[in-house]
């Protein structure tokens, strides 16, 4: 529980000031600095649902066969938050990065 609270305080301690935040530059993935807050949030939810899904999963079955296996309504609550919000952590990320290009084409 200590462990969650810190990774909890973490993960607002680094999005909470995004405003100020420079534009992410990793080489070929970056976006612009107003969408950090977006993006590090989808990602940030993600994580906490894999955490609860690895919680509440059955004992003995691997994170790959999760489709083939009844899940109790918990675990299937994180096991679909986790995938829309990844899925929508991704489609920011790459509108980010188009966005990106776009600007540096036009400028």
């Amino acid at each position: 529980m200590k462990n969650l609270k810190s990774a909890l305080l973490g993960i607002g301690l680094l999005t909470a000031g995004s405003r100020d935040a420079f534009a992410l530059n990793l080489g070929f993935v970056r976006f612009p600095d107003w969408m950090d807050i977006y993006i590090f949030s989808q990602f940030a939810i993600t994580f906490v649902a894999w955490l609860g899904l690895w919680v509440t999963k059955p004992r003995g079955v691997a994170f790959q066969d999760l489709w083939n296996v009844r899940l109790s309504p918990l675990a299937n609550l994180f096991h679909y938050t986790m995938a829309i919000a990844f899925i929508a952590g991704m489609i920011l990320l790459f509108l980010g990065m188009g966005l990106t290009r776009y600007a540096e084409a036009t400028s």
